[in-house]
């Protein structure tokens, strides 16, 4: 299986958690590549755009690719615009595997993580993606690196 790995990272977390994914796949037989989502233009710290309002860099071509990840950071309790512009900018996902993964600080999933998995896989069905369950990465009060290896393991596993 060919597997594009596309995230978002600001602070590492979403790349430290898109690296571990992309070797476990490569462990188990699968082809794994990481993507990273950028703008054109810079996003100043401290703001939350609205994703209409960005212009990614390219995305990759997805036609050889039989599933799709893709990462995001928590941001104000939701689905960084980076990664909702990149899925909303795909062209079709028909018939592909598709699993959301996000890092988030807060230790509690429904303070954010939940809703953004949810935001980002029904993006994924309206353009005819095939949903598995999302992993969701908590930093406090947590062992993020144990975490970040059991769901690794555990997609690597799915998706091989």
């Amino acid at each position: 299986m060919k597997v594009m790995i596309m995230y978002h990272s600001q602070t590492g977390h979403t790349k430290a958690f898109a690296e571990k994914i992309a070797a476990h796949l490569n462990k188990n037989g699968a082809t794994a590549v990481l993507h990273e989502l950028e703008t054109v233009d810079q996003i100043p710290n401290g703001t939350l755009p609205k994703p209409e309002t960005l212009r990614l860099k390219e995305l990759p071509a997805l036609d050889d690719f039989d599933a799709l990840c893709i990462g995001s950071p928590i941001w104000a309790f939701r689905c960084a615009p980076l990664a909702i512009k990149a899925m909303q900018d795909l062209k079709s996902l028909r018939g592909k595997k598709f699993l959301p993964f996000v890092t988030m600080g807060f230790p509690l999933a429904f303070l954010g993580g939940s809703g953004a998995i949810k935001t980002l896989s029904q993006i994924a069905v309206n353009h005819g993606a095939i949903p598995m369950k999302g992993s969701i990465i908590t930093y406090m009060l947590s062992k993020p690196e144990a975490m970040m290896d059991k769901e690794a393991e555990r997609i690597g596993a799915l998706l091989r």
